[in-house]
C-alpha cells in the first residue's frame, strides 16, 4: 500500500456493488486535518436514478 504526502494531488476510485464507478482528484489533509482535504475533481460517478 502506498500513502500520498498531505498536499499532493492524487486520485481515487470507490465501488458499489461491482466495478469502479467513482473516481475523483483530491488533495489529502492529514488525518488529523481531515477538513484540509480537497476536491478538485469529480471524473465519473453512478447515476442513481
Amino acid at each position: 500500500m502506498q500513502f500520498n504526502a498531505p498536499g499532493v494531488r492524487c486520485y481515487t476510485t470507490s465501488h458499489v456493488l461491482s466495478g469502479a464507478d467513482t473516481a475523483i482528484i483530491l488533495t489529502p489533509g492529514h488525518a488529523g486535518g481531515f477538513f484540509e482535504t480537497r476536491v478538485h475533481e469529480i471524473l465519473c460517478k453512478p447515476n442513481l436514478a
